[in-house]
Protein backbone atom coordinates (compact mmCIF):
# COMPACT_ATOMS: atom_id res chain seq x y z
CA UNK A 1 0.00 0.00 0.00
CA UNK A 2 1.44 3.34 -1.03
CA UNK A 3 1.63 6.27 1.32
CA UNK A 4 0.71 8.70 -1.44
CA UNK A 5 -1.78 8.06 -4.25
CA UNK A 6 -2.98 10.04 -7.27
CA UNK A 7 -6.51 11.38 -7.35
CA UNK A 8 -7.94 10.56 -10.76
CA UNK A 9 -9.47 13.97 -11.48
CA UNK A 10 -7.12 16.54 -10.03
CA UNK A 11 -4.00 14.35 -10.19
CA UNK A 12 -3.20 15.46 -6.69
CA UNK A 13 -0.91 13.44 -4.46
CA UNK A 14 -2.72 12.31 -1.30
CA UNK A 15 -0.47 11.19 1.55
CA UNK A 16 -1.68 9.10 4.48
CA UNK A 17 0.11 9.46 7.84
CA UNK A 18 1.37 6.29 9.51
CA UNK A 19 -0.45 5.66 12.80
CA UNK A 20 0.22 3.46 15.84
CA UNK A 21 -2.58 1.01 15.06
CA UNK A 22 -0.56 -0.21 12.05
CA UNK A 23 1.99 -1.64 14.50
CA UNK A 24 -0.64 -3.89 16.13
CA UNK A 25 0.13 -2.43 19.60
CA UNK A 26 -0.36 -4.50 22.73
CA UNK A 27 -1.48 -1.34 24.55
CA UNK A 28 -2.27 2.11 23.19
CA UNK A 29 -3.32 4.94 25.48
CA UNK A 30 -3.82 7.97 23.22
CA UNK A 31 -5.06 10.95 25.20
CA UNK A 32 -5.17 13.16 22.09
CA UNK A 33 -8.36 11.28 21.19
CA UNK A 34 -11.09 12.82 23.40
CA UNK A 35 -13.39 9.85 22.82
CA UNK A 36 -11.04 7.67 24.91
CA UNK A 37 -11.32 9.90 28.00
CA UNK A 38 -14.39 9.45 30.19
CA UNK A 39 -14.67 11.89 33.07
CA UNK A 40 -17.11 13.41 35.52
CA UNK A 41 -16.95 16.43 37.82
CA UNK A 42 -14.50 14.59 40.10
CA UNK A 43 -12.00 13.66 37.42
CA UNK A 44 -11.11 10.92 34.97
CA UNK A 45 -13.04 7.66 35.32
CA UNK A 46 -11.68 5.74 32.34
CA UNK A 47 -9.04 6.00 29.65
CA UNK A 48 -9.74 3.55 26.85
CA UNK A 49 -7.07 1.35 25.35
CA UNK A 50 -7.15 1.74 21.54
CA UNK A 51 -5.35 -1.56 20.94
CA UNK A 52 -7.27 -4.74 20.12
CA UNK A 53 -6.70 -5.88 23.72
CA UNK A 54 -9.01 -3.16 25.09
CA UNK A 55 -7.17 -3.06 28.41
CA UNK A 56 -8.89 0.07 29.68
CA UNK A 57 -7.51 1.88 32.75
CA UNK A 58 -10.02 3.15 35.30
CA UNK A 59 -10.40 4.85 38.66
CA UNK A 60 -13.64 4.76 40.69
CA UNK A 61 -12.40 6.49 43.87
CA UNK A 62 -12.94 10.22 43.46
CA UNK A 63 -9.92 11.28 45.50
CA UNK A 64 -7.61 9.14 43.34
CA UNK A 65 -8.83 10.35 39.95
CA UNK A 66 -6.44 12.28 37.69
CA UNK A 67 -7.86 15.11 35.60
CA UNK A 68 -7.90 16.06 31.94
CA UNK A 69 -5.58 18.90 30.97
CA UNK A 70 -4.18 20.35 27.74
CA UNK A 71 -0.68 19.95 26.30
CA UNK A 72 0.40 21.17 22.87
CA UNK A 73 -3.23 22.12 22.27
CA UNK A 74 -4.45 18.53 22.74
CA UNK A 75 -5.93 16.64 25.70
CA UNK A 76 -3.60 14.95 28.19
CA UNK A 77 -3.91 13.31 31.61
CA UNK A 78 -2.70 15.22 34.67
CA UNK A 79 -1.78 13.24 37.80
CA UNK A 80 -1.58 15.23 41.04
CA UNK A 81 1.63 13.58 42.33
CA UNK A 82 -0.06 12.76 45.64
CA UNK A 83 -2.27 9.72 45.10
CA UNK A 84 -3.71 9.82 41.57
CA UNK A 85 -3.50 6.54 39.66
CA UNK A 86 -5.27 4.63 36.89
CA UNK A 87 -5.43 0.85 37.09
CA UNK A 88 -6.34 -2.13 34.93
CA UNK A 89 -6.54 -5.88 35.41
CA UNK A 90 -3.34 -7.74 34.63
CA UNK A 91 -3.49 -10.31 31.82
CA UNK A 92 -0.97 -12.68 30.26
CA UNK A 93 -0.21 -9.98 27.69
CA UNK A 94 1.55 -7.94 30.37
CA UNK A 95 4.19 -10.64 30.73
CA UNK A 96 4.74 -11.66 27.12
CA UNK A 97 8.20 -10.87 25.80
CA UNK A 98 9.67 -9.26 23.85
CA UNK A 99 7.96 -5.88 23.81
CA UNK A 100 8.86 -2.19 23.63
CA UNK A 101 7.11 0.31 25.91
CA UNK A 102 7.04 4.03 25.04
CA UNK A 103 5.75 6.88 27.20
CA UNK A 104 5.28 10.49 26.09
CA UNK A 105 5.03 12.67 29.18
CA UNK A 106 6.34 15.59 31.20
CA UNK A 107 6.35 16.47 34.88
CA UNK A 108 6.59 19.56 37.05
CA UNK A 109 8.57 17.66 39.69
CA UNK A 110 10.93 14.69 40.01
CA UNK A 111 10.97 14.81 43.80
CA UNK A 112 10.24 11.11 44.31
CA UNK A 113 13.29 8.83 44.28
CA UNK A 114 11.67 6.66 41.60
CA UNK A 115 9.03 8.46 39.54
CA UNK A 116 6.91 5.68 38.11
CA UNK A 117 5.24 5.76 34.68
CA UNK A 118 3.93 2.19 34.72
CA UNK A 119 3.99 -0.51 37.39
CA UNK A 120 2.87 -4.13 37.31
CA UNK A 121 4.49 -5.17 40.61
CA UNK A 122 2.15 -7.29 42.73
CA UNK A 123 4.14 -7.69 45.95
CA UNK A 124 7.04 -5.91 47.59
CA UNK A 125 9.15 -9.06 47.83
CA UNK A 126 9.20 -9.66 44.09
CA UNK A 127 7.81 -13.19 44.24
CA UNK A 128 5.24 -12.52 41.50
CA UNK A 129 5.75 -11.18 37.95
CA UNK A 130 6.24 -7.46 37.61
CA UNK A 131 7.87 -4.60 35.70
CA UNK A 132 8.23 -0.93 36.62
CA UNK A 133 9.50 1.95 34.48
CA UNK A 134 10.87 5.09 36.15
CA UNK A 135 12.54 8.45 35.82
CA UNK A 136 14.67 8.87 38.94
CA UNK A 137 14.98 12.07 40.98
CA UNK A 138 18.42 12.66 39.39
CA UNK A 139 16.84 12.66 35.93
CA UNK A 140 18.08 9.22 34.92
CA UNK A 141 15.89 6.48 33.51
CA UNK A 142 15.44 3.19 35.36
CA UNK A 143 13.84 -0.22 35.07
CA UNK A 144 13.05 -2.82 37.74
CA UNK A 145 11.65 -6.26 37.07
CA UNK A 146 11.02 -9.66 38.61
CA UNK A 147 12.89 -12.68 37.34
CA UNK A 148 12.72 -16.36 38.14
CA UNK A 149 15.73 -15.69 40.36
CA UNK A 150 15.97 -12.21 41.88
CA UNK A 151 14.89 -8.78 40.73
CA UNK A 152 16.98 -7.42 37.83
CA UNK A 153 17.24 -3.65 37.72
CA UNK A 154 19.01 -1.03 35.68
CA UNK A 155 19.64 2.68 36.10
CA UNK A 156 20.36 4.72 32.98
CA UNK A 157 23.88 5.97 32.36
CA UNK A 158 22.89 9.61 32.38
CA UNK A 159 23.56 10.06 28.67
CA UNK A 160 20.06 11.48 28.77
CA UNK A 161 19.00 13.62 31.72
CA UNK A 162 15.27 14.14 31.96
CA UNK A 163 14.27 17.57 33.24
CA UNK A 164 11.07 19.02 34.65
CA UNK A 165 8.49 20.87 32.54
CA UNK A 166 9.94 19.41 29.33
CA UNK A 167 8.19 16.74 27.23
CA UNK A 168 10.12 13.53 26.65
CA UNK A 169 9.56 10.16 25.02
CA UNK A 170 10.98 7.40 27.19
CA UNK A 171 11.24 3.81 25.95
CA UNK A 172 12.20 0.44 27.41
CA UNK A 173 12.68 -2.70 25.33
CA UNK A 174 12.36 -6.00 27.20
CA UNK A 175 13.18 -9.51 26.10
CA UNK A 176 13.46 -12.55 28.29
CA UNK A 177 16.96 -11.94 29.64
CA UNK A 178 17.73 -8.53 28.13
CA UNK A 179 16.80 -4.96 28.96
CA UNK A 180 17.47 -1.98 26.74
CA UNK A 181 16.70 1.45 28.17
CA UNK A 182 16.77 4.46 25.90
CA UNK A 183 15.38 7.92 25.45
CA UNK A 184 13.13 8.07 22.41
CA UNK A 185 12.38 11.75 22.68
CA UNK A 186 15.58 12.34 20.77
CA UNK A 187 16.60 8.74 20.03
CA UNK A 188 19.73 8.98 22.17
CA UNK A 189 20.45 5.71 23.96
CA UNK A 190 20.58 6.06 27.71
CA UNK A 191 22.19 2.68 28.17
CA UNK A 192 21.62 -1.02 27.77
CA UNK A 193 21.93 -3.95 30.10
CA UNK A 194 22.12 -7.70 29.70
CA UNK A 195 20.95 -9.80 32.60
CA UNK A 196 21.36 -13.54 33.00
CA UNK A 197 17.79 -14.08 34.14
CA UNK A 198 14.44 -15.36 32.97
CA UNK A 199 11.34 -13.25 33.48
CA UNK A 200 8.41 -14.65 35.36
CA UNK A 201 5.59 -15.06 32.88
CA UNK A 202 2.64 -16.33 34.91
CA UNK A 203 -0.25 -13.81 34.83
CA UNK A 204 -1.58 -12.91 38.26
CA UNK A 205 -4.93 -11.34 37.44
CA UNK A 206 -4.24 -8.45 39.79
CA UNK A 207 -4.01 -4.70 39.13
CA UNK A 208 -1.43 -2.84 37.05
CA UNK A 209 -0.95 0.90 37.32
CA UNK A 210 -0.52 3.74 34.85
CA UNK A 211 1.05 6.99 36.01
CA UNK A 212 2.11 5.76 39.45
CA UNK A 213 3.53 2.92 41.55
CA UNK A 214 0.91 2.56 44.32
CA UNK A 215 2.52 -0.51 45.91
CA UNK A 216 5.53 1.59 46.90
CA UNK A 217 3.70 4.97 47.09
CA UNK A 218 5.50 6.31 44.02
CA UNK A 219 3.43 9.24 42.77
CA UNK A 220 4.48 11.99 40.37
CA UNK A 221 2.64 14.99 38.84
CA UNK A 222 2.83 13.54 35.32
CA UNK A 223 1.22 15.12 32.30
CA UNK A 224 0.80 11.94 30.28
CA UNK A 225 0.18 12.26 26.57
CA UNK A 226 0.54 8.73 25.22
CA UNK A 227 1.59 5.23 26.29
CA UNK A 228 2.28 2.50 23.75
CA UNK A 229 3.42 -1.12 24.10
CA UNK A 230 4.67 -2.56 20.82
CA UNK A 231 5.23 -6.27 20.22
CA UNK A 232 8.84 -7.20 19.50
CA UNK A 233 12.04 -5.16 19.33
CA UNK A 234 12.02 -3.97 15.70
CA UNK A 235 14.05 -0.70 15.55
CA UNK A 236 12.22 0.43 12.42
CA UNK A 237 8.85 0.03 14.11
CA UNK A 238 10.13 1.90 17.17
CA UNK A 239 11.26 4.79 14.99
CA UNK A 240 7.93 4.88 13.18
CA UNK A 241 6.11 4.97 16.51
CA UNK A 242 8.35 7.64 18.03
CA UNK A 243 8.01 9.77 14.91
CA UNK A 244 4.23 9.42 14.84
CA UNK A 245 3.85 10.19 18.54
CA UNK A 246 5.98 13.32 18.39
CA UNK A 247 4.65 14.71 15.10
CA UNK A 248 1.10 14.36 16.43
CA UNK A 249 1.96 16.91 19.12
CA UNK A 250 4.34 19.08 17.12
CA UNK A 251 7.30 17.83 19.19
CA UNK A 252 9.40 16.47 16.31
CA UNK A 253 12.05 19.07 17.19
CA UNK A 254 13.13 16.67 19.95
CA UNK A 255 14.44 14.23 17.36
CA UNK A 256 18.09 14.33 16.25
CA UNK A 257 19.05 15.53 12.79
CA UNK A 258 19.74 12.00 11.56
CA UNK A 259 16.39 10.56 12.62
CA UNK A 260 14.35 9.46 9.56
CA UNK A 261 11.32 11.41 10.78
CA UNK A 262 12.98 14.59 11.96
CA UNK A 263 11.89 16.56 8.87
CA UNK A 264 8.91 14.56 7.69
CA UNK A 265 6.05 12.75 9.33
CA UNK A 266 6.08 8.95 8.91
CA UNK A 267 3.79 7.99 6.04
CA UNK A 268 2.20 4.69 5.03
CA UNK A 269 4.24 2.80 2.46
CA UNK A 270 7.51 4.66 3.03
Amino acid sequence: MSGCRNRSRARQRVCIPWTIDLASPLLWIDTSDPSTLLADSNGLNTVKDKSVNRQNFTQSTNSLKPTITTAEGLPAILFDGVNDVLTAISTSRNYQYPFTALFLASTSSLATAYNCLFDSYQDAGGTKPGNAFFIKSNGKSAYYGVGVSGQPNYDGTGAITYTTNTPFLFAVTLTDGNVNIASRGNEVTDGAANFAYANKTTPVGDTIALGAGPLFSRYTPWTLREAVFLPGVDPRMRKLASGAMLWKRGLQRLLPSDHPYKLKRPMIGE
